[in-house]
């Protein structure tokens, strides 16, 4: 309760604006004391959540197919109605939703659906529909994708993918899989509710994007998601096409993240995980992270956030160069007591360019191998179920 007051004062000391699905924020008034005010806002969250209690399924396990509307249902799109439908899915490299300009920068960017054909793995060549938000014409250069849920049937009448639904479950790029694995893979996020004992934990998200990370996410009751954004768009975008709902454990902040990581640290307050997931809003060979965070009072500042002695950080490094994770670890080694790229092993992955930085305010994370002097890629890989 002390952690959750302290959180509630922090950000109504900020003049950060939070909303969701393009709806107006409902922030209220008060006329009273910096505490009184806290301590206000804190009553309403908290009755709020009395009110709303989440519904989640159990963590970590992987979905079982369900008997209607999953792509699990593959014999019914044999017939020659369903493969018309999917030819005509794949006449156009993508299909564009949405094209929608940001207020704050001009840069223009689209939501599209597009056909994707497993390239790996035991299901390759299998077709997948996939939502996406990309720069303008460059569907190359996106800043994240969700799985769409198929439809039972596959024919005229299920043909619009506007109206599938999202597959929450389902983390499709590597570098997020990889963001994800790092909170638990150390255990800096318990992995289910008997190990978080009643304890709450905090995860700091800078940058939303597609919302991939909050959507897997909000399946973690015990944990509380403030995510950091600058550009209103993103909101925009995660709650009309990307299904990101209000939530009683889900923050959105419309303000600079690096002035308020700095203020959180001002505040002698500490975050269990901190996630950078932004990149550049033009094309780029180094797409992640946006140039500013790799500066070195940023990385200090990033450092200083994360819990001393078991918090970690995670930093989005997709790149079409192999050697720019690398280089994005070693920015941050130089402040963090034991930092890598991951995935390290490319015997599972293969996509060695669409990885992280994994960052530990500690030398040994518990996936450490003493004795081999390496880590165990084993904690990662067993949260997952790959596309």
């Amino acid at each position: 309760m002390e952690r959750r007051l302290l959180l509630a004062v922090l950000l109504t000391l900020t003049s950060a604006s939070s909303v969701f699905d393009g709806q107006k924020k409902d922030a209220g008034t008060c006329s009273g004391t910096k505490k009184t005010c806290g301590d206000a806002v804190a009553s309403k969250a908290a009755s709020k959540k009395a009110k709303a209690p989440l519904d989640v399924s159990v963590m970590w396990k992987k979905p079982e197919p369900p008997t209607k509307g999953h792509y699990y249902d593959e014999e019914k799109y044999d017939g020659r109605v369903a493969q018309a439908v999917l030819k005509k899915l794949e006449e156009k490299k993508y299909r564009v939703l949405e094209e929608k300009c940001s207020q704050l920068t001009g840069v223009c960017y689209e939501v599209a659906d597009r056909v994707w054909r497993n390239p790996e793995g035991f299901e390759q060549n299998k077709w997948e529909m996939i939502r996406q938000i990309q720069l303008k014409g460059q569907v190359d250069y996106h800043f994240g994708r969700s799985l769409l849920i198929k439809p039972t049937e596959l024919n005229w009448k299920t043909y619009d993918t506007k109206k599938w639904v999202i597959n929450k479950y389902a983390v499709l790029d590597k570098e997020i899989q990889s963001l994800i694995g790092g909170i638990t893979g150390s255990k800096a996020i318990p992995r289910n509710e008997t190990d978080a004992n009643g304890k709450e934990y905090q995860i700091l998200l800078v940058g939303l994007g597609a919302p991939i990370i909050p959507n897997f996410m909000e399946q973690y009751h015990w944990m509380d998601m403030i995510v950091v954004e600058k550009d209103p768009i993103w909101n925009y975008f995660a709650g009309k096409w990307f299904n990101m709902r209000k939530h009683p454990n889900l923050r959105v902040l419309h303000a600079d993240p690096i002035s308020f990581m700095a203020f959180i640290v001002a505040q002698r307050h500490e975050i269990d995980a901190v996630i950078i997931n932004t990149c550049k809003d033009y094309v780029d060979p180094r797409p992640c992270p946006a140039d500013v965070y790799l500066e070195r009072g940023t990385i200090e500042v990033i450092k200083n956030v994360v819990k001393e002695h078991s918090g970690m950080a995670g930093v989005n490094a997709r790149s079409m160069e192999s050697k720019h994770p690398i280089e994005v670890a070693n920015a941050y080694q130089d402040s963090f007591p034991m930092c890598f790229d991951y995935p390290a092993d490319h015997k599972q992955l293969t996509f060695e360019r669409y990885k992280a930085a994994i960052c530990y305010n500690r030398e040994h994370p518990p996936f450490w191998h003493q004795s081999e002097k390496q880590y165990s890629t084993d904690s990662f890989h067993e949260f997952f179920f790959y596309i």
